[in-house]
């Protein structure tokens, strides 16, 4: 899951500042940052980022003012206010500001509210799920159709990338991971590492200290290890 971000802050130094801690957070992509913020607007109208780290006392255009005219635009951007006054909470709140982070910045505020920010996501993507599509992965022989549901994990093999199935079988796809990936954009799938999706529906534990996830399927378990950030970032969404 890519979440791309925009910076908004009159300050340089702010916005290089949580720039560089983003970019220490896997699947981050910061389209840019600014110190003008009408500028920002336009650029934010073009690209409808997922997410905008937002100041609030800016001159020409407050961070409330801000808010204010991307709803009329409809943009549908989460707004995270980062401020170094913690005056303006019920203002964020009245302007359904999805956090309010208080300067300075650390790694550890960021990483909480992305991690809660793709346990969201992740939730109401798993909500859909009551009917199961049959999207078509490409073998060596043809093709195959199956239910998503079935897939436990999916684990990268060069080019290609190999699906298990809860049954204890597996399938050789000749489409590399990030192609899986996309084919299993609005289903219950975590990207673990650059090598490994899993379904979140066959985890049966998270191991914060040794930093595993086990899957359990048909009578079978697997361990997996995983990062910290990833390991914080999985645990949001069973919270």
């Amino acid at each position: 899951m890519k979440i791309t971000c925009v910076i908004v802050d009159d300050e340089l130094k702010a916005c290089q500042l949580i720039e560089g801690l983003l970019k220490n957070i896997p699947d981050i992509e910061v389209l840019g940052y600014f110190t003008d913020p009408k500028e920002a607007r336009l650029h934010v109208l073009n690209s409808s980022p997922d997410i905008i780290f937002l100041d609030i006392n800016m001159p020409g255009l407050t961070g409330l003012e801000f808010v204010d005219s991307l709803k009329i635009a409809r943009v549908q951007s989460k707004v995270v206010f980062v401020t170094g006054l913690d005056t303006f909470t019920i203002e964020a709140i009245r302007r359904e500001a999805f956090d309010y982070i208080l300067k300075p910045v650390t790694m550890d505020s960021l990483l909480e509210m992305i991690c809660r920010y793709m346990g969201n996501q992740i939730k109401q993507v798993s909500s859909k799920d009551l009917c199961y599509g049959k999207p078509r992965f490409n073998t060596l022989q043809g093709f195959f159709l199956i239910d998503v549901a079935d897939i436990v994990y999916v684990k990268a093999d060069g080019n290609y990338s190999i699906v298990n199935l809860n049954d204890g079988s597996s399938k050789i796809i000749t489409q590399n991971l990030g192609h899986i990936e996309a084919r299993l954009s609005g289903f219950s799938f975590f990207r673990m590492d650059r090598s490994l999706i899993i379904n979140i529906k066959y985890v049966s534990h998270i191991n914060r200290k040794d930093h595993t996830c086990t899957l359990a399927f048909n009578g079978s378990v697997i361990d997996f290890p995983v990062n910290r950030i990833r390991v914080k970032q999985l645990a949001e969404i069973f919270t």
